[in-house]
Formats: structure tokens, C-alpha cells, sequence
């Protein structure tokens, strides 16, 4: 990873920042290392870089913490513990983006996490969200940063030196999600990008979220929202001219990319 002096182009952050948009990164076990969020690894003191554990907080899967701007991306609240989304739902006070990250206990990694444990915890974000005053204006998007290792049928399309990978699985939670759909259409991460830079009129950060498709085709417009209903044996642990989606909700796994 290249050191934030050499990370000055924007992110999805600043982006959203500059139309006044908020946006949050929600990271499991923020709190336990926020005291040192704005200490330098390179100075005196211990930066947040250094506290890497992961059943604590493995900062080195924080984004955001890469680029100059961390310093104030910190002191602008956009940095945020998992504990503080739940309440965010039930108040109705979700950003109109949020990232939602766990630490190693809950990543479904191999020899981290059993899938289980994973999908248990992320399934309380859905909840909370449902319940909560935002559910009609909301999209969740579930997906991983790797494949777990698992063999895939179809060699990755090369779009670039760094891409594409072997196939990840990717969920939609909405009330506007088409019921019961499998999208053919080829999507990456980047897909996540291009729909909140559709939805809220954003530029593009490169050529990969620019050239993405952007998962509209995975919504279903010409019907009523519907209710949040979980199926019998659930465990129980600017589109123009479409209603406006408030809030985004990323849940990525914690595993090497």
C-alpha cells in the first residue's frame, strides 16, 4: 500500500463529502482504538496503524485510514464503531452511505471465522435496519473481498493488470429488490461505486467504477415497497425518475485482499 502522501486522488468519501452527502465507516471494535486515532505510527505515540489484531480491530482493513484526509475523516465523525449503526437505524440517523466492516471473528474467513458466526452477525444489521424508520429508502448490499479459495468454473474476465478475480458472492436486501432475481449482468465491487455515484451524481474515481455496471437492473420500481419478512427456518439471531435510495450499507468481509 502506497503511503498517504502518495494517496491524494479522491475516494468515495471525499466524493460524497463534496456534495454534502454524509457517509460512515462503521468498523467493529472502533471504540477500543479510537483514543489512538489521531496519533501518527510515524511520531511519537502509537497510531491506530499499529493496533492490528484481529479479534480486535484490524486497521489495516480500514480504507480510509490510507489517505491524508484520515486526520479529519476521524474528527468529522465519519469513522464509526458497528455498535453505533445499530442505534443509528433505530433513531432513523443513518448517513446517507455507510460501510459496515468486521474484525476477524465475524469476517466467514478460513481459519478465522466459521460462516456461521459471519452471517449471524451481519444479519443483525439487516434487522436493525428493517425495523428501523429507514427501511423504504434503504439498499444493503452483502458481499466479500475474496472467494474464500473455493474453485470457480469460469476463468476471471482481464480488465486491467490488477482484474478481474475469481467470483465473489454479492446479496441485495431492499424492499425494492427484484424477488428471487440472479443478475447476469458482469459486476464487480467497483458496481457498489457506480450505483452511489448514480444515485447522488457523483464522478467516477477511475476507469473501473466508471465502466462498471452500475446493478440497477436488480431493482423493481413499478411496485410498493414491501415489508421485511424473514422466510419460515430463517435463523433468528440520482436514478432519474425513481424514489431517492438514502441509505447504502456495505457488509465486506475482513479476509487478505
Amino acid at each position: 500500500m502506497p503511503p498517504a502522501q502518495a494517496q491524494r486522488y479522491p475516494n468515495i468519501g471525499d466524493r460524497l463529502s463534496a456534495v454534502h452527502v454524509d457517509w460512515a465507516w462503521y468498523n467493529e471494535n472502533w471504540n477500543l482504538v479510537k483514543p489512538w486515532a489521531l496519533k501518527s505510527a510515524f511520531g511519537p505515540g502509537d497510531g491506530s496503524a499499529v493496533i492490528d489484531s484481529g479479534r480486535i480491530y484490524e486497521a489495516h482493513h480500514n480504507p480510509f485510514q490510507y489517505y491524508p484526509g484520515w486526520f479529519d475523516y476521524v474528527k468529522q465523525g465519519h469513522i464509526r464503531d458497528t455498535q453505533d449503526f445499530r442505534e443509528d437505524a433505530r433513531q432513523g440517523r443513518l448517513p446517507g452511505v455507510s460501510f459496515i466492516k468486521a474484525s476477524a471473528a465475524h469476517s466467514e474467513h478460513p481459519a478465522a471465522s466459521a460462516p456461521y458466526y459471519g452471517m449471524s452477525w451481519v444479519e443483525t444489521f439487516v434487522r436493525a435496519v428493517a425495523a428501523g424508520p429507514a427501511w423504504e429508502n434503504t439498499a444493503v448490499f452483502i458481499t466479500y473481498d475474496e472467494g474464500g479459495g473455493f474453485w470457480d468454473s469460469l476463468p476471471p474476465q482481464v480488465v486491467d493488470d490488477y482484474g478481474f478475480g475469481t467470483r465473489i458472492p454479492a446479496l441485495l436486501v431492499s424492499p425494492w429488490a427484484r424477488s428471487g432475481l440472479v443478475d447476469h449482468h458482469t459486476a464487480s465491487t467497483a458496481s457498489i461505486l457506480k450505483l452511489i455515484e448514480t444515485r447522488f451524481g457523483l464522478a467516477p474515481l477511475n476507469h473501473r467504477d466508471r465502466e462498471a455496471y452500475d446493478l440497477s437492473s436488480a431493482f423493481d420500481w413499478e411496485r410498493p415497497a414491501r415489508e421485511f419478512r424473514v422466510q419460515s427456518g430463517a435463523t433468528n439471531t440520482g436514478f432519474p425518475g425513481i424514489p431517492p435510495l438514502r441509505d447504502f450499507i456495505l457488509g465486506v468481509d475482513s479476509g487478505c485482499s
